[in-house]
C-alpha cells in the first residue's frame, strides 16, 4: 500500500488546541508549503502581520467560492508537485487540475 502524499498546502485557524498559525509556520518552512491563515474576523492589521512572517494569504469567513478558488489558484504556483513524470508539459499541470477539480466540487 502506497504511504499518502504528505500536504502540500494548510490552512490554519489562528488558535489552535495544541498552538497557533505561528508555530505552523514555523514547521511549514521544513516542509516549503503555502500556509493560509484563516482568521475568525477581519483584522487588516493581523492580515499584514501574518504576511510578513511568512504566511502565503490570510482570508476571513464567511468564505466565497470565487475568493477561494482565487487563492487556491495563486497558491498553487507555490506548490511543488510530487512527481511530475517526464515529458507531461507543465511541471504545475496536475496541481492546477486539482485546483479546479476543487473548486468545481464547492
Amino acid at each position: 500500500m502506497k504511504a499518502p502524499d504528505p500536504p502540500r498546502l494548510v490552512f490554519t485557524a489562528v488558535m489552535l488546541a495544541d498552538g497557533d498559525w505561528e508555530r505552523v509556520l514555523l514547521l511549514r518552512k521544513k516542509a516549503d508549503m503555502p500556509v493560509i491563515v484563516v482568521p475568525a474576523c477581519l483584522d487588516a492589521r493581523f492580515c499584514l502581520a501574518t504576511l510578513a512572517r511568512g504566511a502565503f494569504d490570510c482570508i476571513v469567513p464567511p468564505f466565497d467560492q470565487d475568493d477561494v478558488c482565487y487563492v487556491f489558484s495563486n497558491a498553487s504556483w507555490r506548490i511543488r508537485p510530487a512527481a511530475t513524470p517526464r515529458g507531461s508539459g507543465s511541471r504545475y499541470l496536475e496541481t492546477e487540475r486539482n485546483v479546479l477539480n476543487c473548486c468545481d466540487m464547492m
